[in-house]
């Protein structure tokens, strides 16, 4: 019975002693949640600058229909060609997100983009995944790696 009280007062230190790391979890996901409400208030101001700030340096995006492209330069020079070309209004519906290592986070989910058309606006709606870099320092913002967008 002595050995039955050791092992779940092992185990109850265990739990206790993993419980930070629940909490972090929690903090990286809603750091990831933030950035992404962020991204979508630059991107439907359309600028494009601001969202190349959100990609690390080496950063990359796909586009539908389009060649990933890689580097916050030649990402923030896709989101301006998107702009020039009739991106109007995007809403995002995060499905879920993950932590994949200590130190990134992947976000899945839906979006619907309005685009301006000469024939007038059009809603195009698809899927999308985004790999974080989430910083351990709180102070520092969370990272686009790789954004991924498929039109349905």
């Amino acid at each position: 019975m002595k050995k039955l009280y050791r092992v779940l007062f092992a185990l109850s230190i265990q739990l206790l002693l993993s419980a930070p790391s629940f909490a972090w979890y929690d903090r990286h996901l809603e750091r990831v949640e933030d950035a992404s409400e962020l991204f979508v208030e630059n991107f439907n101001k359309k600028d494009s600058a601001a969202l190349g700030e959100f990609y690390t340096r080496s950063g990359a995006l796909k586009l539908p229909g389009t060649s990933a492209v890689a580097g916050r330069h030649n990402v923030v020079d896709a989101w301006q060609a998107g702009f020039d070309g009739g991106l109007d209004f995007l809403v995002l519906k995060a499905e879920g997100a993950r932590r994949t290592s200590r130190n990134t986070v992947l976000e899945n989910g839906r979006y619907e983009l309005t685009i301006q058309t000469p024939g007038g606006s059009i809603i195009q709606r698809g899927t999308f995944s985004v790999l974080w870099r989430v910083p351990a320092n709180p102070h520092r913002s969370p990272k686009i790696i790789f954004d991924a967008i498929d039109a349905d």
